[in-house]
């Protein structure tokens, strides 16, 4: 079909038209919504200690300069570990959405805590984390 040369301009200006856009309004953009993945799992087991043998050796060695290391290392007093160490443990755990339970911290301390084997777990947990 052949049209005319005068339809060609009208055409054009039609397209011309079309193609016009005037935004009234910005769009408003959102910051995307984290997605929550759940509790993650601790960075190494609680028998993890070959992860770490300097650490552990120095829990083993010099328990109480240890406990004092870890405790400033999560900000609270140099007595802390000695005095509340499953506090310790489930505060560090629900700072930084770690999975588990009260209960299991305290089970932890009581079967695993007089090895150091729970410290050197916390130990190793924040040097994960660059503290």
């Amino acid at each position: 079909m052949m049209q005319h040369p005068q339809q060609y301009p009208q055409q054009q200006q039609q397209q011309q038209q079309q193609q016009q856009v005037v935004v009234m309004q910005q769009p408003v953009m959102t910051a995307p919504q984290p997605v929550n993945m759940g509790p993650r799992s601790w960075s190494t087991g609680i028998c993890g200690c070959f992860e770490d043998i300097s650490g552990c050796c120095y829990a083993y060695c010099c328990p109480l300069c240890f406990m004092c290391s870890l405790s400033s290392r999560m900000n609270e007093n140099c007595c802390a570990m000695c005095v509340a160490p499953v506090a310790m443990r489930t505060k560090l755990r629900t700072e930084n959405n770690i999975q588990g339970s009260v209960c299991g911290d305290y089970c932890a301390e009581m079967w695993c805590g007089a090895l150091q084997l729970t410290y050197c777990q916390m130990d190793r947990e924040l040097k994960h984390m660059g503290r």
